[in-house]
């Protein structure tokens, strides 16, 4: 592990070193050519599936000579520090020809960086996205070959997905490409899949967690495209269980909850397999329909069968409820404090603090004794320090502070406070942060 560690510390401070090109001269020598693919272990498994054909497109582009004479100007110039520059003029080179352009970004002369790598292979993947899979394949080094493979088998998905699939259910297990197809790169244009598409993807790697949120997404756009809910809804009951089925069933869940039907969205909970995410499910529901009708939300949230999510949904309710009507919040909790413990109130503090923190204290104080009652207390004063933090160390000077809080929980927050205070009487930066009064804890 440190060796690996290690050896991605090197490679990043190489790409971003920017001394001569450095980085670009380190690994060109390890960066194989389309006809010496062969010692690449990648390329090794690629060539008993299928011959590698990646030979240049000799016939420019209209304009994209252009580029590469553009480049040569620059880097003569020394204009090609400039990143934006930079990956346009790749961007254009890789119209007309990718591997050219490739072997330029490689050569040494600049220094390279991840964006240079991913630019240029979106753009090969615009041109012919298996072009640039089997080309990302040749690359011998682990590190630009995994960026340049992200990138462009993500792209050509989008592109092209039954082309893609298609493809990649031939390629050998051994090169487990699924893998490189990240969560972070979707751009959710996923109007060209259909559901024979997104089962094909899931098929490839049904526990792969980077497809649950595309695979929201294509849900989404197969609804758009034609499909029925009913067709949707009984394409992905029939899908077996698995981390990303259950995704969907989460954002569609999401999806009906913030549109107002929190009858739909509570009456598919259930079909949501894992318990962690139907305790996520079953929150959202209660956090909508706090917005709406707050003792509603905490009446459903109280009748959930699982200890557990009921526990969760009713802090999620009532966080929801003193983000968006604090003072209500705040009155139901005293009209209720026996009903209620510290713990069911912590996600609520942070939306009170900033505007009633005195009446907040007092609350949190009126429970026993207890390291909760102590860990409440400290959240509601180190939210109000952010704003306030002389009247926070008043009161905390004060005689309710002594009762309510150890002496060692006193020490640490009259420390934390007092450095609050020297900072401003120093002129330096408060730290004072905004508290939008309309943000809600998810909890699950």
């Amino acid at each position: 592990m440190k060796t690996a560690l290690l050896s991605l510390l090197t490679f990043a401070l190489g790409w971003f070193a920017g001394s001569g090109g450095r980085a670009a001269r380190w690994l060109a020598p390890d960066i194989v050519t389309p006809q010496a693919a062969t010692t690449s272990r990648a390329a090794d498994l690629l060539s008993k599936s299928q011959p590698a054909s990646l030979g240049s497109d000799t016939k420019a582009q209209a304009g994209a000579p252009d580029a590469f004479a553009r480049w040569e100007a620059a880097l003569k110039a020394g204009k090609l520090s400039d990143p934006k520059l930079r990956r346009a003029l790749l961007e254009e080179m890789a119209a007309s020809d990718p591997e050219r352009a490739w072997r330029l970004l490689m050569s040494g002369a600049v220094p390279v960086q991840l964006a240079d790598i991913e630019a240029l292979a979106v753009a090969f993947s615009k041109k012919d996205g298996r072009a640039a899979a089997l080309f990302g394949l040749s690359i011998a080094d682990e590190y630009p070959r995994s960026l340049f493979l992200r990138r462009a088998l993500t792209a050509w998905l989008l592109k092209e997905p039954s082309q893609c699939l298609a493809w990649l259910r031939t390629q050998p297990e051994q090169l487990d490409l699924p893998r490189y197809l990240r969560i972070t790169d979707w751009s959710y244009n996923t109007d060209g899949f259909t559901l024979p598409d997104l089962e094909a993807l899931i098929a490839l790697h049904p526990e792969n967690e980077n497809f649950a949120q595309l695979a929201g997404h294509i849900l989404e756009s197969a609804l758009r495209g034609g499909a029925s809910n009913a067709e949707a809804l009984a394409w992905l009951r029939r899908q077996p269980a698995s981390d990303v089925r259950d995704g969907m069933w989460g954002r569609y869940i999401k999806q009906l909850a913030q549109k107002g039907d929190i009858r739909g969205a509570a009456s598919f909970v259930g079909e949501i397999t894992d318990p962690r995410m139907r305790r996520q499910a079953s929150s959202e529901v209660a956090a909508n329909l706090a917005g709406s009708d707050p003792q509603a939300a905490l009446a459903y949230a109280a009748a959930l069968p699982d200890g557990d999510a009921a526990r969760y949904a009713w802090r999620s309710a009532f966080a929801s409820w003193a983000a968006q009507k604090p003072d209500e919040a705040l009155a139901y909790a005293n009209a209720n404090l026996s009903k209620l413990t510290p713990e069911l109130l912590n996600s609520a503090p942070s939306q009170w603090a900033d505007r009633r923190p005195t009446e907040t204290l007092e609350l949190a104080s009126r429970f026993p004794a207890s390291p909760a009652r102590a860990d409440l207390i400290r959240l509601v004063l180190q939210v109000w320090a952010r704003r306030d933090a002389p009247q926070a160390r008043m009161w905390l000077d004060g005689p309710q502070a002594a009762t309510a809080l150890d002496a060692s929980d006193l020490r640490a927050l009259r420390a934390l406070l007092d450095g609050r205070l020297s900072q401003a009487n120093a002129g330096t930066n408060s730290h004072s942060t905004q508290i939008n009064d309309r943000s809600v804890n998810y909890l699950y």
